[in-house]
């Protein structure tokens, strides 16, 4: 007989992920098993008589979400990733996301690093909507890839791409704000009053002299 059940497997992590989709309609010859074209993405199985697959398509999550290259590259004195990065105490958890409702407090810090012993300098880059899961771009200067491209290494592109927040001065392109270091952090009690999806990502001072690119968060508010 065709599948009555729909199963969803997260296509980076291969966990269930059944919760980040809310409601789901089940629909006769349709069943979500997981990632099946090598692309990291879960995928939707189309059955045909008696549940044999008959192709399939990319799921369409409830929910935002970046691949674990969003972890960043700041590392605390034991190893272990150090998400600096933070939306309403959130550090977006394994799938890097926070979703927020219009007029939704709105609050955005950068933690000071453990392993700086200054406050630390840092810039958050930013672009409207989401990257897709295979996009990394790397930066000159800087170990590991972002899942961004900063705005002033392609201005040209502002303000699909943009700069939210320096605290070592004006940016090429321009910033949206000019800051001290941290710990930082951004309180708007009224939330954004439109909805938008965007991604951001930090680029934090590890050392007095190390700049690291730390984790990126996507957001979702609706």
């Amino acid at each position: 007989s065709i599948p009555k059940e729909v199963r969803v497997i997260d296509g980076l992590t291969r966990e269930p992920m059944i919760d980040q989709l809310g409601g789901l309609d089940l629909i006769d010859g349709l069943t979500a098993l997981g990632a099946f074209d090598q692309d990291r993405f879960a995928d939707v199985v189309l059955t045909r008589d008696l549940g044999q697959p008959g192709g399939f398509v990319r799921v369409v999550s409830g929910g935002p979400s970046l691949p674990s290259l969003a972890d960043g590259f700041l590392v605390d004195a034991q190893g272990e990733v150090e998400r600096v990065l933070r939306l309403n105490q959130s550090d977006g958890g394994r799938r890097h996301a926070v979703v927020l409702g219009v007029q939704e407090p709105f609050l955005l810090e950068v933690l000071q690093p453990t392993t700086n012993s200054q406050p630390a300098d840092f810039v958050i880059f930013g672009r409207a909507g989401l990257p897709m899961g295979d996009e990394h771009y790397p930066v000159p200067g800087l170990t590991g890839d972002m899942v961004l491209v900063p705005a002033p290494l392609a201005t040209w592109a502002i303000p699909v791409l943009f700069t939210l927040a320096s605290s070592v001065g004006p940016m090429p392109g321009g910033q949206v704000l000019l800051t001290s270091p941290a710990p930082w952090s951004l309180d708007l009690p009224a939330g954004l009053g439109y909805p938008a999806e965007f991604c951001l990502q930090a680029v934090v001072m590890a050392t007095p002299t190390q700049p690291v690119i730390a984790n990126a968060l996507a957001v979702r508010v609706h």
